[in-house]
């Protein structure tokens, strides 16, 4: 039987399949793909939720600071890696430097979250 952890993994893996299928894939239809602001808060959420998920990993292994660098540094990093990917990839997507940045935006806020969650649920157990 699998453990909690190795199913948070499981999770976070599909949830990274799916990010990477919904913005590598083509948005043909208005109603899938809004655009303007709301693009951009949808970039914003998801590359924010998949840095929080990603910096939840490193509960215990580092905190405050260091948790908040790795989370943001590894979103901002994976969103770049998408656009670029969009841009060197002929899958009907196009690279947008707002979009970039919405996605390091969503990755600084989880990395702040994250860090401020995860220590106020160690300080609240000590």
């Amino acid at each position: 039987m699998l453990s909690s952890r190795a199913w948070r993994w499981i999770g976070f893996l599909l949830f990274t399949a799916v990010l990477l299928w919904l913005t590598l894939t083509p948005m043909e239809s208005p109603s899938v793909n809004p655009g303007g602001f709301i693009d951009k808060i949808a970039h914003f959420s998801l590359f924010g939720l998949w840095s929080y998920l990603f910096g939840s990993f490193f509960d215990g292994y580092w905190k405050g600071v260091q948790l908040f660098a790795i989370t943001a540094i590894a979103g901002t990093v994976f969103g770049a890696m998408v656009e670029g990917l969009q841009l060197i990839t002929s899958f009907g997507r196009s690279f947008e430097l707002m979009d970039m940045v919405a996605n390091a935006a969503g990755a600084l806020s989880a990395g702040l979250a994250t860090s401020l969650n995860l220590g106020l649920r160690r300080w609240r157990t000590h």
